[in-house]
């Protein structure tokens, strides 16, 4: 075969054209990855020799460029020898003896430099003189960022103004040092979300320092008064955090927060915004062996426990300390054919504020189709936009079905595949690899007073069915899929009330394990 290319990089991703007239594939330059095209790459002629790469042509003229320099040199030591007799009576045998020959190093310094410089380096490997500390000095490593990844998107419409996502991420060449920034653009600057962060990880700690701009909107009651009214929960503040491995699947994360809590009522301006500032420290242990499968893990252990905690700093803040467990455990029933799943949550926390909440369930994560318990969430102070925790999934429930201090969850499902030949193949399709699942979901949340009967959904329904309680309790089947490069759920999911099993409620959301 003949060389076609004289590059030095790995090319993959290729793409070939169905004219093959235009083929395209991606190669390492400067420490990140570009695309290139390649025109008419069947039509290429075949050389027998290629022309130097400008790497290689940097490498010929830095070596000519020392060997110009004229520094002490080497004598050619692989001329002969003459050697002097002692007499004509005496000959000595040197068919098997070897000449030891000098230190190079000393005698470089002792010896006037000659016309045949670098004599020894005329046939050299470059390499080897790179790898000569004495001609080519280590230097030390500079830290020069590439992008990774950036994506981005724009849209403009007359009802919500301008929006927009972006993402990027820079690295260095090693990995050690990572830049990483998210803007959600909605409206303006104040109403949109930001978050830049830099980590540093060439030490067995990984360190990461972030900045942060949060907003989020949603309907409250105004105090005193039974009227609803749309207000406007922003915080802002910096964070620093480390993460410390203490075996292969074991490690602790400290971190600690600053934050500028504050709330607006975007429909009446007349009321006084809340504003606070709150100083938190939390610890976490985190232990995960789990193996990756279709949609989550399929065998494993997975569990966490951490701790959260803030002084009263102010009269208008309050004090608190959360805990919060995390346990899941996977099972390869039969390999490729069925998995089970089991994971158990909860959490209490104490604060001095006695009406402050920390908790709400029901649903489940990016529902698309979603609804809200008395079509409102758990929004009173800013303390809960900032620090309350969404327990999920509660599938079949709507939203903030249930909020207080204190929580349980437990998640089981039975996972199966369906239509495997569509998991690979040459043609592409835009949905791949289906995966049935049987779950049941029960739990809840409460501060106080707790009723381990059946409940019933919303204020309503509860008024007319006084003696129902907390507990929440759903089972159904789900079908998880790809389309177009998203993990797609589909839920059917019926409720188990105080009054008997409800309708079936489908549930269309987007993401992976529970």
């Amino acid at each position: 075969s003949s060389a076609k290319t004289n590059s030095i990089s790995g090319m993959t991703q290729i793409s070939l054209s169905k004219d093959a007239s235009t083929m395209f594939f991606t190669s390492q330059i400067k420490g990140g990855y570009d695309l290139f095209e390649l025109r008419f790459p069947l039509e290429r002629t075949s050389f027998d020799s290629l022309p130097l790469t400008k790497f290689k042509i940097s490498e010929k003229d830095n070596l000519n460029q020392l060997s110009s320099n004229k520094i002490i040199g080497i004598k050619d030591t692989n001329k002969a020898q003459k050697l002097i007799g002692y007499g004509k009576a005496v000959e000595i045998e040197f068919s098997r003896q070897q000449i030891i020959q000098p230190n190079k190093e000393i005698s470089q310094l002792q010896r006037e430099p000659t016309e045949s410089t670098f004599a020894l380096y005329d046939n050299a490997n470059i390499e080897d003189i790179i790898a000569d500390t004495a001609l080519t000095p280590v230097q030390d490593y500079k830290i020069s960022f590439s992008n990774d990844i950036i994506l981005s998107n724009a849209s403009f419409n007359t009802f919500w103004g301008y929006q927009g996502i972006t993402q990027m991420l820079f690295s260095d060449m090693l990995g050690d040092h990572q830049i990483y920034f998210q803007a959600n653009l909605f409206l303006d600057l104040r109403n949109s979300n930001f978050l830049l962060s830099y980590t540093y990880l060439p030490d067995i700690i990984d360190w990461q320092v972030s900045a942060q701009h949060n907003v989020g909107f949603g309907y409250s009651y105004r105090a005193n008064s039974s009227y609803v009214y749309l207000y406007r929960f922003r915080n802002f503040g910096l964070n620093a955090s480390g993460s410390y491995p203490l075996s292969r699947f074991r490690r602790i994360e400290l971190g600690t927060n600053w934050l500028n809590l504050s709330k607006e009522n975007i429909e009446d301006p007349t009321e006084p915004s809340i504003t606070k500032n709150y100083l938190v420290a939390e610890s976490k242990m985190v232990f995960d062996n789990t193996a990756p499968g279709w949609y989550g893990p399929s065998q494993g252990t997975r569990y966490s426990i951490g701790i959260k905690a803030t002084p009263k700093l102010s009269e208008n803040t309050s004090g608190f300390a959360s805990l919060n467990g995390d346990f899941r455990q996977y099972f390869t029933v039969s390999e490729d054919l069925l998995w089970f799943a089991i994971r158990g949550t909860g959490g209490l926390a104490f604060s001095t504020n006695p009406d402050q909440r920390f908790y709400f369930v029901g649903g489940t994560d990016n529902w698309i189709n979603r609804s809200f318990a008395n079509n409102t969430l758990p929004f009173q102070e800013p303390e809960d936009f900032a620090f309350m925790n969404y327990a999920l999934p509660l599938r079949g429930w709507s939203v903030n079905e249930r909020n207080g201090s204190k929580f349980f969850l437990m998640n089981a499902e039975l996972r199966f595949p369906l239509f495997r030949a569509l998991l690979a193949g040459p043609i592409p399709v835009m949905i791949q690899a289906f995966q049935g699942a049987l779950f049941m979901d029960i739990g809840t949340a409460f501060t106080n007073d707790f009723s381990t009967k059946l409940a019933m959904p919303g204020d309503t329904f509860k008024y007319f069915y006084p003696q129902s309680g907390d507990i929440l309790m759903s089972t159904g089947i789900g079908i998880r899929s790809f389309l177009i490069g998203l993990p797609i759920r589909v839920d059917i999911a019926w409720r188990n009330q105080y009054i008997g099993w409800s309708e079936p409620q489908w549930m269309f959301s987007i993401g992976g394990d529970f």
